[in-house]
């Protein structure tokens, strides 16, 4: 996206709640940008524990993007430990291929994530995320408050 440009953004997500505290999702992302290029990603997973602490969640994306005429599939392992607090930190590693004209790379995405309740039904959450394809890379911090109603 271009400096001082809009993008519109629509997602859907489903999410089913399987016995064993499982979990599969389906869901999409479609954005188009003001000057008419669309992207859309679709992704799929499924989550599982390893203990009453620890989840695991393998999930895989793909994406086309026609203001580059290209298209990315990627597999993530991302996971999450509860602390005994409330405190939640997630973490995951990400590998996959992108693909364009004239161009195919590697695709390295990693991310860590804290999930801190300060009240009943809302926490504060930060991120850090570094994506590199190929040599280049961006690195991404978030800070947010979500209030659960």
């Amino acid at each position: 996206i271009e400096s001082g440009s809009d993008q519109t953004l629509f997602g859907v997500e489903q999410t089913r709640f399987l016995s064993g505290d499982r979990n599969a999702k389906l869901g999409g992302r479609f954005y188009h940008n003001e000057d008419g290029k669309t992207e859309w990603m679709a992704y799929a997973g499924y989550g599982f524990p390893i203990s009453r602490q620890l989840r695991l969640e393998p999930v895989l994306f793909y994406s086309r993007n026609t203001s580059a005429d290209s298209s990315d599939i990627r597999l993530l392992l991302g996971g999450e430990y509860a602390f005994a607090s409330g405190l939640k930190l997630g973490a995951g590693l990400a590998g996959g291929e992108v693909e364009g004209p004239g161009f195919n790379g590697k695709i390295v995405d990693s991310y860590v994530s804290l999930r801190w309740p300060v009240v009943p039904n809302a926490d504060v959450l930060a991120s850090l995320r570094r994506e590199v394809v190929d040599s280049k890379g961006i690195t991404v911090f978030a800070i947010g408050f979500q209030a659960n109603f």
